[in-house]
């Protein structure tokens, strides 16, 4: 598993391989995320969640703790990447759950936003986030290929 993710980074400028850089390595996610609305501070989201919502108070707080939702931490703050919400509701992907299921214990929640954002050749070189509201069963599968 971390043999492909070092050999997805060499697609993927923005994301060296060799030692843990956290800085390169948001750079490289904000980057790759921001079509899908980016990374948004969990201040941000709970906000953006809780917004004439009063009834959905706190509730990024339990998915996080549950690991419903992908979140890393960057200097201090937490961060989440915005593809994995539906819009109109507000509420994480059930396909992103999924994949998270996959990932359990396997990955960190660094390494599972890098396999998000970064190409996959199970997915004939698009990256999973791009593909997942077109083709969400193609995205799990590769999720569980990965770990394999």
């Amino acid at each position: 598993m971390q043999h492909r993710l070092a050999a997805q980074s060499d697609a993927f400028s923005a994301f060296p391989t060799g030692t843990l850089n956290e800085d390169h390595h948001f750079i490289g996610m904000a980057t790759a995320f921001r079509p899908s609305g980016g990374l948004r501070t969990a201040r941000d989201v709970s906000r953006w969640i809780d917004e004439g919502r009063a009834h959905l108070h706190g509730i990024l707080q339990r998915w996080m703790a549950h690991d419903d939702v992908v979140h890393v931490e960057w200097q201090r703050q937490v961060w989440l990447p915005m593809f994995q919400f539906d819009v109109r509701t507000r509420t994480p992907r059930v396909a992103v759950g999924l994949v998270l299921i996959e990932f359990a214990g396997a990955m960190s929640h660094w390494d599972i936003a890098r396999w998000f954002a970064l190409p996959d050749s199970t997915l004939s070189g698009q990256r999973p986030f791009e593909v997942l509201g077109a083709d969400p069963a193609s995205v799990i599968e590769a999720a569980r290929a990965c770990v394999r």
